[in-house]
Parts: structure tokens; C-alpha cells; sequence
């Protein structure tokens, strides 16, 4: 009798320490690990006219096995107030070309590092598959020479991006300069 029971006994714990270490495996793994991806094609001139610069920006996503749908990532996009006022930019979508005039007067804008920035907002429209880049956004238009630095955010079901950002802290965080950020050079 004494065996069964040290028998059961091991077995409910062997169980329950692998109930327990699965659960903390799926909890894991549906960590989201996103990143903002840059890619700058320059303007040329065509034999019907010129074509514009455009600036994609792309989600890429690096886990395997975690994909989001359409609508399940939203994002925040801090651009430089010197990009986005008094320019002619166009956001290119499925639809066409959309002329995108940015009015800052009413609109919160950051300074980080000396430089005011204007928060973008928005959902990526497209599913964010496993391992690959997603494009998000394409911005058509006449841009300044130099180096572009665009600080970001992703909020998804299951995490947000960085993953220390907490609900209500996104000013804070936005502010102190700790977003994460990419750079890429306009020529």
C-alpha cells in the first residue's frame, strides 16, 4: 500500500511540475519581439517625368511560431516636427496616393534630445506573420538630406514593445528618450 501511494504521490508531482513548466513555456513564448524596420528608396527621374523618394517602414516580427492579425498591432510613430511640416508627403496605400498634411499646432509635440517630435498613431492594417517584415506604412514626398531618427512603440494582445512599457507610462517614456529607435540616412 505504502508503494501506491508513493507512487501516486510522484506521479501527481511529476505532473504538476510539468503543468507548470509548459504554462511558463507558453507564457514565454507569447512574448511579442517586434521591431521597426527603414527602408529608403531615392527619387530618379523616369522617362515619363520623376518619381518620388519613398520611405517604408515595416514591422518585423522575429518569433516563429507568433503571427497577428490584421488589426492586432497598433503603433506609435514619433517623427521629427522638421520631416513632417511644411512638406508635400503623400501616404501611398492600397487605395492611391493620400496627400498627408500633418497640422502640428494642436497636436502634443516631444522634445527628446533637443528635438521636437510629432506622435503618429496607428494600426497596422495588415497580419504581422511569424519570422518576416510587414509593411505598415510607405510615405512618398520631397524629404531633407541628412539623418532621419523615427522613436517607436507596438501595443499587441499579448505585449507591448519595449516590454517594460506599462499602460499610462507611453509620455513618460516618450519623454525621458527611452523608446527604442532606428535611423536611416536620406540622400
Amino acid at each position: 500500500m505504502k508503494f501506491l501511494i508513493e507512487t501516486f504521490s510522484i506521479g501527481i508531482l511529476s505532473s504538476l511540475i510539468a503543468s507548470i513548466v509548459f504554462s511558463l513555456w507558453l507564457h514565454f513564448d507569447r512574448i511579442p519581439k517586434l521591431e521597426l524596420d527603414l527602408n529608403f528608396i531615392p527619387g530618379e527621374t523616369i522617362t515619363k517625368g520623376y518619381k518620388v523618394p519613398i520611405l517604408d517602414l515595416s514591422i518585423f516580427n522575429s518569433k516563429s511560431r507568433l503571427g497577428f492579425s490584421s488589426g492586432d498591432v497598433a503603433f506609435g510613430l514619433l517623427f521629427p516636427v522638421d520631416f513632417i511640416e511644411k512638406k508635400e508627403l503623400h501616404l501611398i496605400t492600397l487605395e492611391g496616393e493620400k496627400l498627408w498634411k500633418v497640422d502640428t499646432r494642436a497636436k502634443p509635440i516631444y522634445s527628446i534630445d533637443g528635438k521636437d517630435y510629432y506622435l503618429y498613431r496607428g494600426v497596422a492594417s495588415l497580419p504581422v506573420h511569424p519570422d518576416a517584415k510587414t509593411l505598415f506604412l510607405r510615405i512618398g514626398g520631397n524629404f531633407d538630406r541628412g539623418i532621419l531618427r523615427i522613436y517607436y512603440y507596438f501595443e499587441t494582445p499579448y505585449g507591448r514593445i519595449p516590454k517594460k512599457l506599462k499602460f499610462g507610462e507611453r509620455e513618460n517614456w516618450i519623454r525621458s528618450g527611452k523608446l527604442p529607435h532606428k535611423e536611416i540616412t536620406i540622400i
